[in-house]
């Protein structure tokens, strides 16, 4: 499937990621949770499981994921530095993690930043998603529990600026840092399980400073 754009004033591209790649890296947190760190004190997330698979900063490092996992991931992170034609003289995946939201948990509305880097990617790819996140309180002809959601700041009465994904397993968005987004929380007994990735962009600049 070829990658989709979603444009709102900055733009959100929709990979597809290759089955094997998602049962792998379920297969990598289930086996390893007991050992992963626990990254919610760097993350917005009201979640309790949030779990780092993957830093990379200075002296600091950790990775439990494999080289066609980490591929993947830095194959579409350039692919869309191609599609904004944005020339940068060097990207790096900063840090991987897992959020398994559960009942009434939820992710505020939030940006990412870099202490390395100004400029940045960061991605949600769905890992698990449940039949079921529970009934809506009102207006079940448009539901919102378990969505994700972008927010641009672009405005206007005639503008689109929120864009509500209903994710599906294998679904892997890419957008930039400061693209606000957000998932609102569900009432079911289950749990969904994404898994989001940081690339740090550095310009010229950045590097003679020595990024």
């Amino acid at each position: 499937m070829m990658p989709e754009e979603i444009h709102l004033g900055q733009k959100i591209v929709k990979y597809k990621c290759p089955i094997d790649i998602v049962k792998k890296i379920n297969e990598i947190y289930d086996r390893s949770f007991d050992s992963l760190i626990d990254n919610n004190n760097n993350l917005a997330g009201k979640i309790k499981e949030e779990k780092s698979l993957y830093f990379d900063k200075k002296n600091k490092q950790h990775n439990v994921l494999t080289k066609d996992i980490i591929s993947f991931f830095e194959t579409c992170f350039t692919d869309y530095a191609f599609r904004v034609q944005h020339l940068f003289n060097k990207r790096k995946i900063s840090s991987i993690w897992v959020n398994e939201m559960k009942k009434n948990e939820y992710n505020p509305m939030h940006t990412h930043t870099s202490s390395d880097s100004f400029y940045g990617l960061s991605s949600v790819l769905f890992l698990k998603v449940p039949n079921d996140y529970g009934v809506e309180y009102a207006r079940s002809d448009n539901p919102n529990n378990g969505r994700l959601e972008f927010m641009a700041n672009s405005g206007g009465q005639f503008s689109i600026n929120q864009f509500k994904v209903h994710g599906q397993e294998g679904e892997f968005y890419v957008f930039p840092f400061d693209l606000l987004h957000g998932v609102y929380p569900f009432n079911s007994d289950v749990k969904r399980r994404t898994l989001s990735a940081n690339c740090n962009i550095y310009k010229e600049k950045e590097l003679i400073n020595g990024s």
